[in-house]
């Protein structure tokens, strides 16, 4: 743009200096004009209105492409709280256990079937036969297909086939049928369960007993008995809930990182999941009105709690819009999604939005928990390498 301004300038300045050489005719004698002479006054006028028209036009280009210049204050992004029930397609006996698949799409499985939302609405799946006494899980494999357990199966899901469909079969005795009790697919495909009490996986469509060795990041880690992996922190750090009434860390959440545990005082922890920055979630189940027997008063208040990555708790309740307190599974989507589902057949959608004050602050001690006290109750820290055979 400079350079067309300067171009025409110079032209302008041009005109200007043959304008001023005329011809002026003798008195008595008819003026005699070239014909160009009288045309330039008129060609510096309209270069002269050129030159201005494009000055103005590139003036106002600049000022409608220069960037708005944005405050100091930045708009607020609120949370958003979406909850699908029976009505919407959502298994409605139990919504026990969620997976996300390699697509995107939700899987939910309850004693009476399964449920897929594709990110329109929910499908509901029928299992190959219905689950029976037992956990039902669901556990999406790298290659697409969607593995289910029942009470006394394996079941595989793709292209709307179920294919293969692996029987627990029977106790030694022919008696009462085994029964699979977890479920995972790790990044290989290979699938991990456990049947009659011991570990192992599928090979040929067949379950082969497998000895675990493997580290709290890979599927198939068998937690000391009395603690389960919950996740773990992009810091490394690895958290652990407590079962029943250990002894000295009766419902406490731990954390280990590497060479000490810490107990958080958040008893009933379900499920745990990290942010990339560092902040964690965790859900607390309610308690029931037994739960004095089971060593469970040591729990909670139950509902959705963040850690954020200054250490600062914040407890989310029903006031928040969490439908309830049965819950039963969470899961951390891509885009920063909650999903969070509950054992009366209802999942929720939370995004968090950018309010960093969402729920209420609460204060949740911390205790240090040397690793050698930790080993003489028998529950040693999961450290050991892994080793698929």
């Amino acid at each position: 743009m400079p350079d067309l301004l300067t171009q025409l300038e110079e032209y302008g300045r041009q005109l200007d200096e043959q304008a001023g050489d005329l011809t002026v005719a003798a008195p008595g004698r008819r003026m005699a004009r070239d014909r160009r002479t009288v045309q330039r006054p008129f060609l510096v006028a309209a270069a002269a209105a050129l030159v201005t028209f494009v000055a103005i036009g590139a003036a106002a280009w600049l000022i409608r492409n220069e960037p708005p210049t944005l405050g100091d204050t930045t708009v607020a992004v609120p949370e958003t709280w979406t909850t699908w029930t029976a009505d919407d397609g959502v298994v409605s006996d139990c919504a026990c256990q969620m997976a996300m698949a390699p697509d995107g799409s939700f899987w939910i499985v309850g004693f009476d079937g399964i449920s897929r939302y594709d990110g329109q609405g929910w499908q509901r799946i029928e299992p190959p036969r219905p689950f029976g006494e037992g956990y039902p899980a669901v556990a999406p494999a790298p290659d697409g297909s969607v593995w289910v357990s029942g009470a006394s199966y394996l079941a595989q899901y793709a292209d709307g086939v179920w294919d293969p469909v692996i029987e627990a079969g029977y106790g030694a005795d022919e008696g009462d049928p085994l029964s699979f009790a977890w479920l995972e697919v790790d990044a290989e495909g290979r699938v991990w369960t456990n049947l009659n009490d011991e570990d192992g996986r599928i090979e040929d469509g067949a379950f082969v007993p497998t000895e675990l060795a493997l580290t709290a990041d890979d599927v198939g880690f068998v937690a000391p008995e009395g603690v389960g992996i919950l996740a773990t922190a992009p810091d490394g750090s690895i958290w652990l809930g407590i079962g029943d009434s250990i002894a000295g860390v009766e419902g406490a959440l731990l954390e280990y990182d590497g060479e000490r545990y810490l107990a958080h005082d958040l008893g009933g922890v379900r499920a745990a999941v990290f942010d990339d920055d560092g902040t964690g979630w965790f859900i607390v189940n309610a308690t029931t009105a037994d739960s004095w027997m089971f060593g469970r008063e040591q729990w909670a208040d139950p509902g959705l709690y963040r850690r954020d990555a200054d250490g600062d708790w914040y407890h989310l309740t029903t006031a928040d819009g969490l439908p309830g307190y049965r819950l039963s599974d969470l899961i951390l989507a891509p885009d920063g999604a909650l999903w969070i589902s509950t054992a009366d057949g209802t999942v929720t959608r939370y995004q968090p939005g950018t309010d960093p004050e969402a729920g209420v602050r609460v204060e949740i001690a911390t205790r240090h928990f040397a690793t050698d006290e930790f080993k003489r109750l028998e529950y040693p820290p999961p450290t050991e390498a892994p080793a698929y055979p």
